[in-house]
């Protein structure tokens, strides 16, 4: 049994009262360093995109009704924490500040990626070629939820109950990504540490990478080449969903350090168990959910980002802790970048662990820089994220 000490928690929730068209949002999220020894997952909430938008000169959203625009992210990094920390200040200003945004969602979505990547191997060209991260986003436009994904963090919606995969992981042995892995000249094979599929050069001993779609990880990036035919992709698959009033009921994001441990399916149906009882606020879901999965064993740093869709007429429903937490607050956009986790307990077990604090600020998000570690290495960067 781990005797983690220096407890530290840190969680926040939120009561947006006036969403678009038929819907209530309430976040949650909580993240644990768990038993890597540094934490590099990150993850951005925005509750409202709008104020960007109009700092930008931007339509509120492509019919300019004012649709609420609201942005997700969870990044996990891996090699170090230059990566995440870089795309969590900067891909959302990026996908604002893009030509397609709020028109084609998609395409900005895409740009925002192709830019972030893009700018971090710029900036940090001297650092380590193996410093990358997943990035798992969740846009909400009125009624329209995009998800973007790029590696194995995930998203997972809650429809009428059941779960509803919102993201395919991008794993090196997937057959259309083994494919292009190969098609360019890598190879995939198990690693000698890990024992799991891995991306490696053409020469099978050069590399290790347990995903095959990544920010950064500009070691298996050829800026010669076309981004297609890069090792590892920063190109981000979308889905698009519709959101239904009154049969979705919260989606979930979070990094492989939780999915590792839960299926969709288990993550659903304990979070939904877990609303039931209205003394816990979303974060308390949140926290619960992260000490699960290092209840259960997960050697990964554990991020999980709930939002929950409440039907309007339906707000009495809504638990009071998250109502209470940032009542004052509810006219504000929210921007939230964090710089570490919280610390979960659970049944009276002592699951806390030393963290970094969370950096949560209004209007403006921090300069990545600034909270970047200088540490920018691990000691599993060669073999998985």
């Amino acid at each position: 049994m781990d005797t983690p000490s220096s407890p530290e928690v840190s969680t926040t929730t939120h009561l947006e009262k006036h969403y678009a068209h038929g819907f209530t949002l309430e976040v949650g999220s909580c993240a644990i360093q768990g038993r890597r020894p540094y934490m590099e997952d990150r993850r951005t909430i925005i509750e409202d995109l709008r104020d960007m938008m109009s700092q930008a000169g931007k339509e509120h959203s492509p019919n300019g009704a004012g649709e609420r625009c609201s942005f997700f992210a969870v990044f996990d990094g891996h090699g170090g924490q230059l990566a995440s920390t870089f795309a969590s200040g900067y891909l959302h200003k990026n996908l604002v500040k893009s030509a397609h945004f709020p028109h084609d969602p998609i395409r900005a979505l895409e740009e925002a990626c192709e830019i972030t990547d893009r700018e971090f191997a710029e900036k940090y060209q001297s650092a380590t070629s193996q410093d990358g991260t997943t990035a798992c986003m969740v846009l909400i436009m009125g009624q329209r939820l995009y998800v973007a994904n790029v590696g194995d963090s995930r998203a997972v919606l809650c429809r009428k109950g059941k779960a509803v995969a919102l993201s395919d992981d991008h794993k090196p042995d997937k057959p259309s990504e083994k494919k292009r892995i190969e098609d360019s000249g890598g190879v995939v094979k198990k690693g000698s540490f890990f024992n799991i599929p891995m991306v490696y050069q053409g020469d099978g001993m050069r590399g290790g990478l347990a995903v095959s779609r990544a920010l950064g990880d500009t070691f298996y990036k050829d800026p010669k080449r076309p981004a297609m035919e890069w090792l590892v992709s920063a190109i981000p698959e979308i889905k698009e969903e519709s959101l239904q009033p009154g049969a979705d009921e919260f989606f979930i994001v979070a990094s492989d350090g939780f999915w590792d441990v839960f299926s969709n399916e288990n993550a659903v149906l304990l979070t939904r168990e877990l609303l039931q009882k209205k003394e816990l606020s979303l974060a308390d879901v949140a926290q619960t959910l992260t000490a699960k999965a290092f209840s259960r064993e997960s050697l990964d740093n554990i991020t999980v980002v709930i939002v929950r869709f409440i039907s309007d007429g339906t707000m009495e429903t809504s638990n009071e802790g998250a109502e209470r937490a940032d009542d004052e607050e509810t006219d504000e956009m929210t921007v939230l970048v964090d710089e570490g986790g919280v610390v979960p307990k659970e049944d009276d077990e002592d699951l806390s662990l030393d963290v970094d604090n969370e950096v949560i600020i209004r209007e403006v998000s921090p300069s990545p820089e600034s909270s970047a570690a200088a540490d920018s290495t691990s000691t599993a960067a060669a073999e998985g994220s």
